[in-house]
């Protein structure tokens, strides 16, 4: 069957009309020093990663481009994410691996620039002033500790500036500074909140950092100190809901652990803790095993044993060692969970009265013992007087 004829309102037969479409050649683009060697238009100046001409000359040049780049406003998360693997990497070379692998996970196609040689090349507006005297080297230290602070922290409104700000004041302490240098945060709560979204959800930076860390802390410098502090602030980072567990109900193996509606959590937990236990470094059992096991801390495993143990420590008065993990209020009560609190603290009553008790009977003990020991010491001197007033009766 052949189409219908398309026609006009008069009945006539429609005409085709071809619409010619012009092509206009437009001059071409001279060869730009940023685009020359790019494989696609999205490497610009943002992808930029810095190394200094000489390592020992020239490396606080890209120090500080790199910290300008990344406290800037302008900069998009993007260059943010760059900047703080290049700051990483400028500040130590073993973290090298850590920046290549990163932006090959990320698919970002960074473009090295020697600093400052190729800053003409670049468009690069070079500092001017003296940089032997902008920051000494346990200063830049603090801020590499704050930059490994910003991937392990939960970024919240109300509790950013203050944790940054007691943890600078603690490694200035730690890297030698005085506490007349005044030393502010590094990052803003936009710019860390960025990081450590960009970042802190890859397991390869974590992992990376932490490693440096404990290599680092076996040295005795002032950056192996400064590890170390970091090092007991990364303590069990991610895992507060079984820190919580750990320290409520099996550190003082609480009876609640024992009541039969909670077997199956009880057996979970169990499970857990035996994981983590056989591990190296238990304490950061979150980066090297959660990979593969990171069901293995999931909350949702022991939610009432959870909310139990939460509900002791808001009894005992230690839920302020929550920090912002969970509200109070938003802990759920019921009378199982009100009976399961009631348990445990009955047993921590007598283990309480049990210990005073050996206490008393110690101190009672020691102080009996001390007026013995006084009393004795004061009578010997009265027996010498008596034995020298005999011997001069039977002289006379």
């Amino acid at each position: 069957m052949a189409p219908a004829v398309k026609r006009t309102r008069d009945g006539k037969k429609k005409k085709k009309t071809s619409r010619a479409v012009t092509y206009t050649k437009s001059k071409a683009a001279p060869d730009h020093p940023i685009r020359k060697d790019s494989t696609f238009v999205g490497i610009l100046r943002h992808h930029d990663f810095y190394k200094p001409d000489d390592v020992y000359k020239d490396n606080m040049i890209c120090i500080y481009m790199v910290l300008k780049k990344l406290k800037s406003n302008k900069s998009s998360s993007l260059e943010r994410t760059v900047s703080y693997l290049n700051f990483m990497y400028l500040m130590d070379n073993h973290l090298k691996t850590m920046a290549e692998v990163v932006l090959d996970e990320m698919n970002i196609k960074a473009r090295p620039v020697q600093l400052p040689s190729q800053a003409d090349k670049y468009f690069l507006t070079l500092p001017k002033k003296d940089l032997e005297t902008w920051k000494s080297t346990a200063e830049l230290q603090v801020i590499f500790g704050c930059s490994i602070l910003v991937m392990f922290k939960n970024i919240s409104t109300h509790s950013y500036m203050p944790f940054m700000t007691t943890r600078i004041d603690a490694m200035k302490a730690k890297a030698g500074i005085g506490r007349g240098t005044e030393l502010k945060v590094p990052f803003s709560e936009k710019v860390a909140e960025g990081l450590n979204y960009e970042l802190g959800a890859s397991p390869n930076v974590k992992e990376y950092l932490i490693e440096y860390v404990l290599e680092k802390a076996n040295y005795s410098t002032r950056l192996g100190t400064l590890c170390k502090y970091l090092l007991s602030i990364l303590a069990f980072a991610e895992m507060t809901s079984f820190v919580i567990l750990y320290k409520t109900l099996l550190v003082p193996n609480s009876p609640v652990l024992d009541i039969a509606e909670l077997g199956a959590e009880v057996h979970l937990l169990h499970e857990t803790y035996c994981a983590i236990a056989s591990t190296e470094y238990p304490q950061f059992f979150k980066f090297y095993e959660g990979k593969t096991r990171t069901h293995l801390l999931n909350k949702n495993r022991w939610p009432l044993l959870l909310d139990i143990a939460m509900l002791i420590m808001i009894e005992e008065g230690t839920s302020t060692t929550l920090g912002n993990y969970v509200p109070a209020s938003r802990v759920k009560r019921s009378t199982f969970k009100d009976f399961c609190v009631g348990i445990h603290a009955r047993k921590q009553t007598r283990v309480r009265n049990k210990k005073l008790k050996i206490a008393l009977s110690y101190l009672t003990g020691v102080s009996r013992f001390e007026m013995m020991s006084s009393s004795e010491e004061e009578e010997e001197p009265e027996q010498e007087e008596d034995v020298e007033d005999d011997q001069e009766g039977e002289e006379e």
